[in-house]
Parts: C-alpha cells; sequence; structure tokens
C-alpha cells in the first residue's frame, strides 16, 4: 500500500456483521414465518431440522436425470415404470419423466403439467394442487411462474404451509420430531439417519435462528372465539327478553 493510499477504518468491534444468508438467514426466515403462525421454538427446530436434511437450505428443481433405467424403476416404482425397457426411454431425458411419472399427481390434468410443476422448493412440492395452494396461501403466483417457489421467500412460507396446512398439523403437534418426520415422509423412525435428524433438531434449539412465536390464537381457534361471542350475544338477548316478558307479565 502506497502512502497516499488512505487507510480503510477498522470496524467497530461493537458492530454487529451479518452472518451469509446460508448460515443463518434463511434458517431464521423459515423459522419466523412458522412463528408467525403460532409454532414453538421446539417446533421451529424440529422443522429446521428436516428442512436441513432434505434440501441444506437450498430451494431447487428435482434432478430428474436419472442415467440408469433401474435407478429410474426404484425410485418411481413398477406401477408408473412397468418395464426396464420403457425406463430405458427415459434415462437422461428429465421433461419425459416428469411429465410419465408425475402425468396424474395431485391435480396435474394436461400435457406438460408433469414437467411444469416437478419438485421444487425446499420440501420439493409437486402437482398442480399444491403450487395453487401455495400462491394462495403465499399470494405469489407460482402457479404461472412456477419457479418462483425456488425464491428463498416463498420456500420458506411454503414450509409453514406444507406441515399446518397441507399436512393439516397443529401448531403444537410440530413439537414432537416423530410427528415431523412423519410428514415429510422420512420412514426411518427409529435408526441412524432419525437420530441425526433429532441431533440437528437439538443443535438448532440452541442456535439464534428459532424466533418468539406470535401471541394470540391461530385461525382455527380465533374462528372458534367469534363463534363463541355469537353464541354469548344470543345467549343475552334471550336472557334479556326473557327478563322483559316477566316484568310485562
Amino acid at each position: 500500500m502506497s502512502p497516499d493510499t488512505p487507510t480503510p477504518p477498522s470496524t467497530p468491534k461493537s458492530e454487529k456483521v451479518e452472518k451469509p444468508l446460508a448460515t443463518s438467514g434463511v434458517p431464521g426466515m423459515i423459522a419466523s414465518d412458522l412463528a408467525s403462525k403460532g409454532v414453538s421454538q421446539k417446533g421451529q427446530a424440529n422443522v429446521l431440522a428436516q428442512v436441513k436434511s432434505e434440501s441444506n437450505f437450498v430451494p431447487q428443481n428435482e434432478n430428474l436425470n436419472y442415467s440408469s433405467a433401474e435407478a429410474i424403476q426404484k425410485t418411481f416404482g413398477k406401477n408408473r415404470i412397468p418395464s426396464l425397457e420403457f425406463a430405458q426411454s427415459l434415462v437422461k431425458n428429465p421433461e419425459k419423466l416428469a411429465n410419465v411419472v408425475y402425468a396424474k399427481t395431485d391435480g396435474n390434468s394436461e400435457e406438460g403439467d408433469g414437467w411444469k410443476y416437478r419438485g421444487r422448493g425446499f420440501l420439493q412440492h409437486t402437482g398442480k394442487n399444491q403450487y395453487k395452494a401455495i400462491a394462495k396461501f403465499t399470494g405469489v403466483d407460482v402457479v404461472n411462474n412456477p419457479d418462483k417457489l425456488n425464491d428463498p421467500a416463498v420456500a420458506s412460507k411454503a414450509v409453514a404451509w406444507f406441515f399446518l396446512n397441507y399436512k393439516g398439523k397443529k401448531p403444537s403437534e410440530l413439537d414432537n420430531i416423530s410427528v415431523v418426520n412423519k410428514a415429510v415422509g422420512f420412514a426411518d423412525t427409529t435408526g441412524a439417519k432419525a437420530q441425526q435428524r433429532a441431533q440437528l433438531a437439538e443443535s438448532f434449539s440452541k442456535s439464534d435462528s428459532l424466533v418468539t412465536p406470535v401471541s394470540g390464537a391461530p385461525k382455527d381457534v380465533m374462528v372458534a372465539s367469534e363463534t363463541n361471542k355469537d353464541l354469548k350475544d344470543v345467549a343475552k338477548r334471550d336472557k334479556q327478553s326473557t327478563m322483559m316478558a316477566k316484568s310485562q307479565s
């Protein structure tokens, strides 16, 4: 450095340096979206363990570029891939493979839907009906623009939708990691991989990515509360009518 070159100012020790998105931003985003729906920090940690295991916090298109007929049949089963000869025509042909195996998956009905609505996001959401529901939940048109589901902000909201809406779990149920494992179709409930996910959840429970859940009742409870209020109003009016009738008798 020459004498005329100004020395850059040093970063004050008290200044907070932002962590890279891949290590803190994405988990924090997912945790925040879950917290907004009333999911506890324990539930957030359990879900983060799944997302870490499933996609390493990188939303992406499903990789359908298989190099062997045997791998295709093993993955998708003989119901959809009846013979190795048929599977051979799908080797290294991801678009054709998607249109075969996902032709009727979750609302797919038109030619090309299998490829258009193949797995995306953190949890590989698949099928037109899922995309429609996610579009409604997030307010982002992933039906006409499916690749928007690979935007981390959209994919994060889709995680909350997946567990609480698509799988119909109550926020409190996500405190049980076995429930969370089962929701994503993770079958190894007692083996080494299950233990690994449990350890990940424990690690996330001690991280700074978790968010205090929003206080207040979830939507279904709010609806119940409104119903109760209406019932109380009816009962109050009935009581007033009864008292008036007695006073006039």
